[in-house]
């Protein structure tokens, strides 16, 4: 894929920097609601188990959000700027979106249906797939996000002496390929 290259080959460590910081922000208040979840049960000397945090889908809104965002990165300027493996790009943080939808909304609405229990569609849902698919999405959307985030900044901050370098390269070669000489 042409972004992972890119973000291996063409990056500055400023430009980890910002990935890096959007990571901490990321972690630190895109997951708030969480943290003060936990810190909350803790408090109150409650037994916090992450299942019973993921169990009604809320891992797969993170998700969600975080796939929405790198959505709008990839999209930007995208009729006067090319970012690299756009179309994969889409099409997998598109899946996250449509996934994680399906799955929260599912839940939510079997849940909202059976709300005094008599018809027992709760034991519809799998927690187990739940619980995996939420982790897969989060992580994926994560991961996705921050390498979009360097790869944004790659074409919004480029390197100019490492561009001018690699376009002199590339028409040397082309150069050569056409059986010229540029000796």
């Amino acid at each position: 894929m042409e972004i992972v290259k890119r973000i291996f080959s063409e990056t500055r460590g400023e430009q980890w920097g910002d990935g890096i910081q959007w990571l901490v922000w990321t972690f630190v208040t895109g997951l708030l609601p969480l943290w003060g979840t936990i810190v909350l049960l803790a408090l109150l000397s409650q037994k916090i188990s992450v299942s019973h945090l993921m169990a009604n889908g809320e891992f797969v809104l993170y998700a969600a959000s975080y796939a929405g965002g790198a959505i709008y990165l990839v999209m930007r300027d995208f009729r006067k700027t090319i970012f690299p493996s756009r179309v994969w790009m889409m099409i997998l943080l598109v899946v996250i979106v449509l996934i994680s939808t399906l799955i929260f909304s599912g839940i939510t609405s079997l849940t909202l249906v059976d709300k005094g229990g008599q018809l027992k569609l709760a034991k519809l849902i799998d927690a187990q797939m739940v619980e995996s698919a939420s982790w897969w999405l989060l992580s994926l959307s994560i991961v996705f996000g921050f390498g979009v985030v360097i790869a944004d900044n790659i074409r919004t901050n480029p390197d100019i002496q490492e561009s001018g370098k690699r376009q002199l390269d590339q028409l040397g070669k082309d150069f050569d390929q056409l059986g010229g000489s540029h000796e």
